[in-house]
């Protein structure tokens, strides 16, 4: 068995047809799908045990316990050799299954594939893959961990990602955060001694108005901190000082983001959570330029930064 497929349910509904049937449709004897409903209490469940009864699919039905629990569950009993995940409301392009697949026999053994996702707003974007333009393999971390940066959001995604089983003898998804993926990868890269990366966008991302996270401040938004925290921790381990350096400016950044709208929101607790974590991370800040190296600036002189940045803030969306 060559790649096993985990897809995570959770209602979505009739949505989750168009992910599973994208795999469907073109899997073959060395693919398997995994369908994960993680406590659905809408009719997922049910579309699920639909789809149990074909040849290579299984299903669990397990207790509700988030995304990371889900795609742990899928972990746990697959058979393949690498693995795909797939979010249940989004879908791969035709052909991505079978390319992946000849990837694993021209290259050989790797501890992950990184390939890109288009952003849709529907699933009316059925056109097929081509063999790569642009396909390279890169052994050094240092690279690893760069090329991650400069792909974004696409680089921390786990579900853009042929991974090797091997890699989940010692890794799963941490449960109980969001920014699970972000946590993921960076400790992906770090126990990874090759990689391959490809210029194709396998993975169609659906933006749906209902799947959009609301402006209202949440306080699960503090996750980042822990994870950006690692991500430091283990830059600085490998003695990559400059690129610790460039995740806590980011980090610095998103918590003074985070704290005018947790202001906003008067979610107080929070507020004070991330005036402590600002403080702490401050002693390290080197932005020179732009709003938040002023903000920086004036916090290492012992001025109010915070709260003149909350006024400046509202003042911005015209709520002063």
């Amino acid at each position: 068995m060559n790649i096993s497929v985990v897809i995570p349910v959770y209602n979505v509904g009739e949505l989750l047809r168009n992910s599973v049937e994208s795999i469907l449709a073109q899997r073959d004897d060395n693919c398997e799908l995994i369908i994960v409903d993680d406590g659905s209490t809408d009719n997922s469940g049910a579309i699920c045990d639909e789809y149990s009864s074909l040849s290579g699919v299984r299903v669990i039905h397990k207790e509700n316990g988030g995304l990371s629990s889900a795609r742990n569950a899928g972990i746990d009993i697959a058979k393949g050799d690498y693995l795909l995940f797939l979010d249940s409301d989004d879908y791969f392009r035709p052909g991505s299954i079978g390319l992946l697949n000849s990837l694993i026999h021209i290259t050989g053994r790797f501890d992950f594939i990184q390939f890109r996702y288009d952003e849709v707003s529907d699933y009316s974007d059925k056109a097929g893959v081509k063999y790569p333009e642009e396909l390279f393999e890169l052994r050094d971390r240092r690279q690893m961990f760069e090329q991650k940066f400069a792909l974004g959001g696409i680089g921390a995604s786990a579900c853009t990602k042929l991974i090797n089983r091997e890699v989940f003898n010692t890794l799963r998804f941490k449960e109980g955060i969001i920014h699970e993926d972000e946590q993921f990868t960076i400790h992906l890269i770090n126990r990874s001694g090759r990689a391959l990366y490809m210029s194709n966008p396998l993975y169609m991302y659906v933006q749906r108005p209902g799947s959009i996270i609301t402006s209202k401040f949440s306080r699960k938004r503090l996750d980042i901190i822990p994870v950006l925290e690692e991500q430091i921790a283990i830059l600085q381990s490998c003695g990559y000082t400059d690129l610790a350096d460039r995740v806590r400016n980011n980090l610095f950044t998103m918590m003074c983001v985070m704290y005018a709208e947790a202001r906003r929101c008067d979610m107080h607790e929070c507020v004070n959570e991330i005036q402590a974590e600002v403080e702490a991370v401050l002693p390290g800040i080197n932005i020179k330029d732009g709003t938040f190296g002023l903000i920086a600036k004036g916090l290492k002189m012992h001025l109010p930064m915070l709260s003149l940045y909350y006024i400046y803030k509202r003042i911005c969306n015209g709520k002063a």
